[in-house]
Order: C-alpha cells, then structure tokens, then sequence
C-alpha cells in the first residue's frame, strides 16, 4: 500500500493523502492503483502532489471536483511492487510496516502500527493499542526485529512504554 485517502481539500478534486512510501515515489505521471468494491482494481495518474502538513495534496487523473473526490475518502492506494527500488535486508517500505502487529520481547501484544512520522533523526511509529495511540522510536535498541512472514514486530519497550 502506497497510502490513504485521508480527506478532501477545497472543491476542485484535491485529496488530502496519508503517504507510507518515499516521496520520489510520488510524481506526476507515475500510477496509483484502488480496490473498488466491486473488487476490481482501477489505475489513475498523479496529476499534481505538494507536501501539505504532515502528508500531501494530491490531485489525480479524473478527479475534478469535491463530490467526486468524497466518493475516495478512507480509500487504500496502491503503487505497483515492480515499481520500488529493492532494499537492504534491514530495510522496508513504510507500507510493510503500517498494520504490523507489535509484540514486547515477553510475547505480549503492544498494539498495532497505525502511521509512521518522519522526523529528522529516526522515524517514529504511531502505535495504537485499546483506542489509544503512543510514539515509538524506530531505533536499534526498540526495534529488535521486525517479521513480514510472520507480520510482527519484536520491540523492547523503553520506560515509560512498559
């Protein structure tokens, strides 16, 4: 998953757009995919993305006013795998990270990753746990392993978190 439609913005189509891939990623012209309900998939094109708080506004193929942009809020977007750039075996896509369940080093369910947040020196992932949510650094000495196949993250939780 390339992100979510968070909301609209204005009345000519422009979306509010939760990003969980690398900005370069997301350029005009590029594809993004959805799941209608009629479970096919269907392709626009970014027509135009700027950075707007902590996510984007970003106007694609198609849409052009604000009652057809509503139709699209709460909508999962796609990129195409083939599209990313492979990485280190330490590394991963922000989207193989959000809806990772989180498990302490004792077995104990922690939450869910709900968002990651950018931030100058390390990325923080926005945990939700019994409809609260709380920060966790991703940092060596949190992280101890994070498991696609098993799609789970093994943290040590600092003080405070415990």
């Amino acid at each position: 998953m390339a992100g979510k439609i968070i909301g609209v913005h204005g009345i000519r189509g422009v979306f509010k757009f939760q990003s969980f891939v690398e900005s370069e990623l997301l350029t005009p012209g590029n594809p993004l995919f959805y799941h209608s309900t009629d479970h096919k998939i269907h392709r626009f094109s970014i027509l135009s993305i700027k950075p707007h708080k902590r996510n984007y506004l970003i106007t694609l193929e198609g849409i052009s006013d604000r009652t057809q942009a509503e139709a699209f809020v709460d909508t999962d977007i796609y990129i195409e795998r083939k599209a990313l750039p492979d990485l280190d075996s330490d590394t991963y896509y922000w989207f193989e990270i959000v809806g990772l369940d989180v498990v302490d080093t004792s077995g104990i369910h922690q939450g869910v990753v709900r968002s990651i947040m950018e931030t100058g020196s390390n990325d923080v992932y926005v945990i939700e746990k019994n409809n609260d949510e709380y920060l966790l650094p991703a940092i060596t000495s949190v992280i101890k392993d994070i498991d696609l196949d098993q799609h789970r993250i093994i943290v040590d939780l600092p003080d405070g978190l415990q």
